[in-house]
C-alpha cells in the first residue's frame, strides 16, 4: 500500500478549529452511558475488544473476597457504573457524586459520602462482565491491561489470575493468558486496585501544575482489552527506515514483528505481510512457549529498498504522508493472528552545537523546535474530540512540537500528531518517585521499582517507535537518572529497536550512555519584561530551552467567573500577594501572582475592576508571549543560535491562572494571539536587542527556514534614507502548497522624502501604519518599567 498524503487547503486551520469546537459544544468529558451492560467480545482470532464499562466500589463497602466479587450473580447494588478508562475520581464525577470541582476551592471538600475519611487510601474494586461466543478449536483469550495506577490483583470467574506485584505501574502493558478460566457466555472480571501515591509508586504526579487529584488517578486509566488469538500470536510490529540524504531518493525499510507460541505443542507459522506495496512471507518453527522476532530487510526482500519514497515532514516544512503495514500469522492454513502499524518515512538525528546545545535535524535539515508543554485532563478522562480540538489550536498557533513530561498519552494522540506533522518530545516526569534519587520527595527505588521502570520503558518504546511525529525520548526531566537507571533505560530502548535520539534530561545534565542533554531548563516560570528573551543569560533566546515562559496567563473574564469564587476574583485584582488556589499546587511558589500584577500596574496602571484587570492582563500576556517566540525565531542563525523553545505550557489540566496558551475551557486570549502572531509563516518583528543609541531594527523572519530574509533598519526620516537590499532579489519562501509569500515583501527602497516624516525601512518601503504603531508602542517596553521606577 502506498502513502496517504495529507493535504492543506486555504483556511483549513480555521475551519478545523471551528468544527472541532462545534463538536464539543454541549458535551462533557467521557461518562458512563446509563445502565451497566456486559462487553461483547469478538470471537474471531486477531481481535481486541476494549472493556466498555465497569462498576466500581470502595473496599470499605465491598469487603468480600476476590473470589466472591468475580463470581456470577454477585450483587453490585449501590456500585457506580463508569466508563472503560475511568479512574476512581473520574468515575465518581461521571456519576455526579461531587458538584463542580473546578469552581473555587470545591475540590478541597471532596470526601467520601459517608465521611469515614478512607475514600482514596484503601483499595477500590473494578468489576465488569464480558460475553464470549464459542470459538474455533485452538482459540485463546488474553487479558491485556494497558497500565494501572498503582497496581491490582486480578480475578476472573472466581479465580485469581495475577497478584498486584505482577500488575503494577502506570505504563507497563500486561498480557495475561486467561484461556483456562474463560468460557462461552458471560464471564466476570474483577480488579482490586491498590491506592496510588506518586511519592511511593511509579505512577503519575502533578507537582506544581495543579492540586493533586484526591484519588491520585488510581484505576485502569488506559483501559483493558480482551484479546482473541490462535495458537501463534504476533505483536509489536515495527518499521524503521533509513533515508538517503540529502537527496531523499531512497529509503531502506526494515520490518520486524514478534511471534510467540501460546500452545503446549510446537507449530510452524507462516508470517505474511504487505508494506508500501511490497509482499512479505516467512515460515518459522516455534517450540512450545517459544518467542521469535521475525525480521525482513532489503537483504532478504529487495523490494524494501524503496525508490522515491514519500517523505514525512514536520508541519511548515512539507507534507505528512503515512504508510501502512499489515501482517498475518497462519497455522495449518488457518489465520491465527494479525496486526498492523502506521508509520512515516523520515530521518531524525540530533547533535550538539559549538555552544553545547541540542540541534534536531529532520531529513537532513536543521529545525527550530518551537513548541509547548502538554497537560492531559487532571482526572485522566478520555475525550478524543477534545484532543482533536486542541490539535487544531496547535496548528493555528504555528507551533511544530509538543513536549510531554510524563502523563504520556495513548496511540490516538500520536496518530493525530502524525497526521498534522507535529513533532513529539516524550519523556518521564520530574520529581516524586520517578526522580527520587535527586531527593525530590519520593521514596527510594527497590528491585520491584526497577522492574516496573524497565517494563514502563519497554512498553512506551513499542507504543512510540513507529510514529514519525516522535523525535526523541527524555529519560530524565528536572534531573538525569542515576547511572544504573540511565543504563537500564538506554539498554531497554536499544533492545526494543529504538531508532531515535535519547536525551539525558530536560535540564543541563548528562549520563554516560547519552552524553550531555544539550538542553537548559532555566525558567523563569514567572513574569519578566519582553526584552528578557533577547538577553544573553539564563532563559534568553539561545540554545534549547526545554521549558520556559513568563508564568501567569489570565483567562477571559467569562471563564474567570466559571472558575473563581467572588472572593477569589476580588483578590485577583485587589490583593496580588494572596495565594490563589487556581495558580498551581497548594504549596507552589507560583500560587501568588504578585510579580505579574506589580508589572501590570507599572506598565498599564493600577486595575480599576476585575474587567479592567483582565483587559490589561491580555495586553501583558500578548506582548510577552509574542516577544518570547519572536526572540527564538530571530536567533535561529545567530552566532549563538537558538535551537529549540518549549513554552511552559500549552494547556492546563484544570482551570488555571498560569502556564497556558489557551485556557482549560478552550478559549484563547492574549497569550494565544501573541504566539500565533509571532509564529506566522513570514513575520515582521521589532528587534528588542537593538540598543537605544543605534538605528532601530525590524526583522523579517521565516520561522520554518524556507528562505533567508533580510533585516531592516528604521530610518527616522527621508534625509537619512540609505539604499538597502533590493527586495525583488530576495527569494520569497514557499509554503506547503508551493505558493510564494508576497505579502511581507515591499517594493524598492524610497529615495525621496516623506512630508509626514514616517519611518522607512532601509531596503524596503515605508513602514505600514500598523507596524509603525506597533514599533512605537513596543519600544517603550524595551526596559523593565518596574526597574525604571
Amino acid at each position: 500500500m502506498g502513502a496517504a498524503e495529507a493535504t492543506r487547503i486555504p483556511g483549513l486551520t480555521t475551519i478545523r478549529v471551528l468544527a472541532a469546537l462545534a463538536a464539543l459544544a454541549g458535551t462533557s468529558l467521557a461518562c458512563a452511558e446509563g445502565t451497566f451492560a456486559p462487553t461483547r467480545v469478538e470471537s474471531e482470532a486477531g481481535s481486541a475488544t476494549a472493556i466498555g464499562q465497569w462498576q466500581i466500589q470502595t473496599s470499605a463497602k465491598a469487603q468480600q473476597s476476590g473470589a466472591e466479587v468475580s463470581a456470577a450473580g454477585f450483587s453490585t447494588k449501590g456500585w457506580y457504573p463508569v466508563s472503560g478508562r475511568a479512574t476512581v475520581m473520574a468515575g465518581l464525577l461521571e456519576n455526579g457524586t461531587y458538584e463542580n470541582v473546578f469552581y473555587g476551592d470545591n475540590l478541597r471538600a471532596v470526601a467520601e459520602p459517608d465521611a469515614n475519611g478512607e475514600l482514596f487510601v484503601i483499595p477500590w474494586w473494578y468489576r465488569t462482565e464480558f460475553t464470549v461466543a464459542e470459538g474455533a478449536p485452538g482459540i485463546r483469550t488474553l487479558l491485556r491491561i494497558n497500565g494501572i495506577i498503582s497496581s491490582a490483583d486480578v480475578w476472573l470467574n472466581g479465580q485469581r489470575v495475577a497478584e498486584q506485584a505482577a500488575v503494577a505501574g502506570a505504563y507497563p502493558v500486561h498480557e495475561l493468558d486467561v484461556t483456562p478460566w474463560v468460557h462461552a457466555g458471560i464471564n466476570t472480571l474483577a480488579l482490586r486496585v491498590r491506592p496510588a501515591d506518586p511519592r511511593t509508586s511509579l505512577s503519575i504526579g502533578w507537582v506544581d501544575w495543579n492540586p493533586a487529584p484526591p484519588d491520585n488517578n488510581m484505576g485502569p486509566w488506559r483501559g483493558v482489552d480482551i484479546v482473541r488469538t490462535g495458537p501463534v500470536e504476533i505483536r509489536f510490529p515495527q518499521v524503521t527506515s533509513t533515508l538517503s540524504l540529502p537527496d531523499l531518493a531512497r529509503a531502506a525499510l526494515t520490518v520486524k514483528v514478534e511471534a510467540r507460541n501460546l500452545d503446549t505443542s510446537a507449530h510452524d507459522a507462516t508470517i505474511t505481510g504487505v508494506v508500501a506495496g511490497v509482499s512479505l512471507r516467512r515460515t518459522i518453527h516455534l517450540a512450545p512457549g517459544e518467542t521469535q522476532t521475525v525480521a525482513f530487510s532489503p537483504a532478504s526482500d529487495p523490494g524494501l529498498d524503496l525508490h522515491h519514497p514519500q517523505v514525512w515532514w514536520p508541519v511548515g516544512m512539507g507534507a505528512h504522508p503515512l504508510y501502512r503495514l499489515q501482517m498475518t500469522a497462519a497455522v495449518d492454513g488457518a489465520m491465527s493472528d494479525h496486526t498492523s502499524a502506521t508509520f512515516g518515512i523520515r530521518s531524525v538525528s540530533s547533535h550538539l552545537t559549538p555552544q553545547g546545545y541540542s540541534q534536531f535535524v529532520i531529513n537532513g535539515k536543521p529545525v527550530l523546535i518551537r513548541g509547548a508543554g502538554w497537560a492531559p485532563d487532571m482526572f485522566l478522562r478520555d475525550d478524543p474530540r477534545r484532543v482533536e480540538a486542541e490539535f487544531s489550536y496547535i496548528l493555528n498557533l504555528g507551533l511544530n512540537t509538543i513536549r510531554s513530561e510524563g502523563k504520556l498519552e495513548d496511540a490516538h494522540f500520536y496518530d493525530l500528531a502524525d497526521r498534522d506533522g507535529f513533532m513529539i518530545l516524550a519523556g518521564w516526569e520530574c520529581c516524586d518517585k520517578w526522580e527520587s534519587a535527586a531527593k525530590t520527595g519520593g521514596e527510594p527505588w527497590d528491585a520491584a521499582d526497577e522492574k516496573v521502570a524497565a517494563a514502563s520503558m519497554a512498553s512506551e518504546a513499542r507504543l512510540l517507535r513507529n510514529h514519525p511525529s516522535v523525535i526523541g525520548f527524555l529519560i530524565g526531566s528536572d534531573h538525569a537518572p542515576p547511572a544504573t537507571v540511565a543504563k537500564m533505560y538506554v539498554d531497554t530502548l536499544r533492545e526494543e529497536g529504538w531508532p531515535l535520539p535519547i536525551v539525558a534530561a530536560a535540564s543541563d545534565e548528562a549520563t554516560a550512555e547519552t552524553g550531555p542533554s544539550g538542553m537548559k531548563m532555566t525558567g523563569p516560570y514567572t513574569w519578566v519584561p519582553p526584552a528578557y528573551w533577547y538577553a544573553d543569560k539564563e532563559g534568553g533566546a539561545f540554545g534549547f530551552n526545554s521549558e520556559t515562559s513568563a508564568g501567569p496567563s489570565i483567562p477571559p473574564l467569562d471563564d474567570l467567573t466559571r472558575m473563581l469564587s467572588p472572593q477569589e476574583a476580588e483578590a485577583l485584582w485587589k490583593y496580588p500577594q494572596m495565594r490563589q488556589y487556581h495558580a498551581g499546587a497548594t504549596r507552589s511558589e507560583f500560587a501568588s501572582l504578585a510579580p505579574f500584577d506589580t508589572a501590570l500596574t507599572a506598565r498599564y496602571g493600577a486595575p480599576k475592576s476585575l474587567a479592567d484587570y483582565v483587559a490589561k492582563s491580555q495586553l501583558e500576556n500578548y506582548d510577552n508571549v509574542r516577544a518570547q517566540f519572536e526572540a527564538f525565531n530571530a536567533h535561529m542563525d545567530a552566532a549563538k543560535p537558538s535551537t529549540g523553545v518549549i513554552y511552559w505550557m500549552l494547556n492546563n489540566a484544570w482551570p488555571s491562572l498560569h502556564w497556558h496558551l489557551y485556557d482549560y475551557f478552550l478559549n484563547p486570549a492574549g497569550a494565544y494571539f501573541g504566539a500565533k502572531k509571532a509564529n506566522e509563516p513570514v513575520h515582521i518583528q521589532y528587534s528588542y536587542d537593538t540598543r537605544t543609541d543605534q538605528p532601530q531594527r525590524l526583522l523579517v523572519v521565516d520561522a520554518n527556514r524556507r528562505a533567508r530574509l533580510p533585516a531592516f533598519e528604521l530610518v527616522p526620516h527621508a534625509s537619512d534614507a540609505i539604499r538597502g537590499p533590493d527586495p525583488a532579489a530576495v527569494p520569497a519562501p514557499r509554503d506547503e502548497r508551493g505558493a510564494r509569500h508576497r505579502a511581507a515583501r515591499g517594493g524598492r527602497g524610497h529615495r525621496h522624502g516623506h512630508a509626514d516624516r514616517t519611518p522607512i525601512l532601509r531596503g524596503g518601503g515605508a513602514v505600514p501604519a500598523p507596524v509603525d504603531q506597533a514599533i512605537r508602542g513596543r519600544r517603550a517596553a524595551l526596559a523593565d518599567p518596574v526597574e525604571r521606577q
